[in-house]
C-alpha cells in the first residue's frame, strides 16, 4: 500500500512540474513580440517611456513586452495604443509564434493553407492593425510545406494550417490575387 501511494505521489509531482515548466515557459515566449518594418525606411520606435529603437527598412527586431495596456511611437510620433494578454489558450494553440507589432501599420494578409482537402476560406487581409496576437501556424519569414503528416482513424481529413504575410510578400508570390489597375477600371 505504501509502496502504491508513493508511487502516486511520485507521478503528481512530476505531473506538476511538467505542467509549471511548460505554463512559465509558453509565458515568457509569449511576451516575445516581432517588431516589424516592411517600409522602405529606418523606422525609430518606442515602446511606452522605453528605451528608443531602431528598426531597419525591410526588416524586424524581437522585443519583450509585458502584459497590458501600452502606447507605441514611431519617429517620436504616436501611432496608437494596444492591448496585450496573455492566454494559456493562444500561447499552446500556437506555440512558439511571436505576436507582431506593426508601428508602420502597413498591411497583412493571413492565408488559409488546406492539406489533404480544399477549403472554402479566403485569405484575410488584415489592415493597418497596430497588435496581431499570434494566430498562425507559419511566421512571416517561415517558409510553408508542400505537405504535413496526419495520423487520423478512417477517412481523409483536412488541416487548415494558417500562414502570416507580408502584404508585398504575398503579392510576390500570389501577383494572380492582384488586379491591376487596368483591369479594374474596366
Amino acid at each position: 500500500m505504501k509502496n502504491l501511494l508513493m508511487r502516486i505521489l511520485i507521478a503528481f509531482v512530476v505531473v506538476a512540474i511538467v505542467a509549471g515548466a511548460a505554463y512559465f515557459y509558453t509565458k515568457f515566449q509569449f511576451n516575445t513580440v516581432i517588431v516589424d518594418n516592411p517600409t522602405d525606411a529606418e523606422i525609430s520606435v518606442k515602446i511606452d517611456s522605453g528605451e528608443e529603437f531602431k528598426v531597419a527598412a525591410k526588416a524586424s527586431v524581437k522585443q519583450k513586452i509585458a502584459d497590458g495596456e501600452h502606447e507605441v511611437f514611431v519617429n517620436g510620433e504616436s501611432v496608437g495604443k494596444f492591448d496585450k494578454k496573455y492566454s494559456i489558450d493562444t500561447a499552446l494553440s500556437y506555440f512558439g509564434k511571436s505576436a507582431i507589432l506593426n508601428p508602420a501599420l502597413d498591411y497583412y494578409v493571413l492565408e488559409y493553407i488546406p492539406y489533404g482537402g480544399t477549403t472554402n476560406l479566403e485569405d484575410r487581409l488584415i489592415e493597418g492593425q497596430l497588435y496581431l496576437a499570434p494566430e498562425w501556424n507559419f511566421g512571416l519569414d517561415e517558409t510553408t510545406p508542400d505537405s504535413i503528416t496526419v495520423r487520423s482513424r478512417g477517412g481523409s481529413k483536412t488541416i487548415i494550417k494558417k500562414k502570416i504575410w507580408r502584404i508585398e510578400d504575398y503579392a510576390k508570390e500570389y501577383p494572380e490575387n492582384f488586379a491591376n489597375d487596368e483591369d479594374s477600371a474596366e
